[in-house]
């Protein structure tokens, strides 16, 4: 395994970096080769971290024969995905330009890199494109039911008709407050020099991307897109999008919502709108946790004690949710 990476005069280096854990064959060559087929006028380096993942990512990769040489991997104790981000984000090139953020199930399309060099050579400091997830109909620019929250080109300025790029208007960071899911994990590639040491929190097992974004979006000035689906999102884990309500995964999203509003709160500089919003956030999430529970009870369904107990023990404002909720409910249906 080469660690060097040679970058070319004049041309940018882009640092992919991957988390890894899987269980499968062949998703992370799958993701890879969808990366190292990227063309256009950049230099490339791949950073793999492998979680202590039950099938290794030597393993993984071996059927695409040798190690290609922009690839490097290194190893830590399962820690899971923020901490693996984090030890692939320490061991990128000190030459890197451009960080590009991709996980082990994802595939980009053809020229998803191209486009986003062409913008951030721009002078942008990030760029995202739309993107796709398997199991939904409609893309992360519009599966919002409120339509104000979709991002929609025409509100925007093209910056490029050929490559349909668009400079984002308005107040990126607020938006993204509002719709930190516009982009998708392994969607969006940012300058490296406006955030070096930003790094994935190391408190919340899930939604550390969703944290990183925003912290990132605090930190850009302007921001290019394209309206084109360029990512396709894999079928891995997101308890955030795909539990349903009355499951013990729903009873997991919640709380982990209940954890992420709180970072949020207490490491994010919000404005008085901006930390009103979030509030509203943390009290669904609370309403979510403790209606999740009683519904499961009154069904005898079988659900974790254990994250119960450590949720309400994390967050008491959750344990006066549990017991108004009932009397809100008995009060209703009066």
């Amino acid at each position: 395994m080469n660690d060097s990476v040679v970058k070319t005069y004049g041309r940018p280096l882009v640092s992919v970096i991957i988390p890894y854990f899987q269980r499968n064959r062949g998703v992370l060559a799958a993701c890879v080769k969808s990366i190292l087929v990227q063309k256009g006028d950049f230099d490339l380096s791949v950073v793999i971290t492998d979680d202590s993942s039950p099938i290794s990512a030597e393993e993984d990769l071996a059927q695409q024969g040798g190690l290609d040489p922009r690839i490097k991997i290194v190893r830590q104790a399962n820690a899971g995905a923020g901490a693996a981000r984090n030890k692939s984000l320490d061991s990128v090139c000190v030459e890197s330009d451009y960080i590009a953020l991709m996980d082990s199930d994802d595939q980009w399309m053809e020229g998803f890199l191209d486009h986003a060099v062409k913008a951030l050579e721009r002078g942008y400091d990030l760029f995202f494109s739309d993107s796709k997830r398997y199991s939904e109909k409609a893309s992360r620019f519009n599966w919002e039911e409120d339509q104000r929250l979709n991002l929609q080109p025409k509100n925007h300025i093209l910056i490029d008709d050929d490559e349909s790029l668009y400079e984002y208007q308005g107040d990126f960071f607020d938006y993204a407050v509002r719709r930190s899911n516009i982009m998708g994990a392994s969607a969006l590639v940012y300058r490296r020099n406006i955030a070096p040491n930003l790094r994935f929190s190391d408190k919340l097992r899930n939604g550390q991307d969703r944290l990183f974004k925003l912290h990132l979006c605090r930190a850009v000035n302007k921001v290019a897109f394209t309206p084109k689906i360029l990512s396709a999102e894999g079928e891995g884990v997101n308890i955030f999008d795909s539990a349903y309500w009355g499951t013990r995964d729903a009873l997991l999203r919640s709380s982990s919502y209940i954890d992420l509003a709180k970072s949020v709160l207490a490491e994010v500089p919000l404005n008085v709108e901006q930390k009103t919003f979030v509030m509203g956030q943390l009290e669904s999430a609370r309403n979510e946790f403790v209606g999740g529970i009683i519904h499961l009870l009154r069904r005898r369904k079988p659900f974790d004690w254990r994250l119960a107990l450590r949720t309400l023990r994390r967050d008491p404002r959750s344990i006066l949710a549990l017991v108004a909720l009932p009397v809100r409910v008995a009060l209703r249906d009066r």
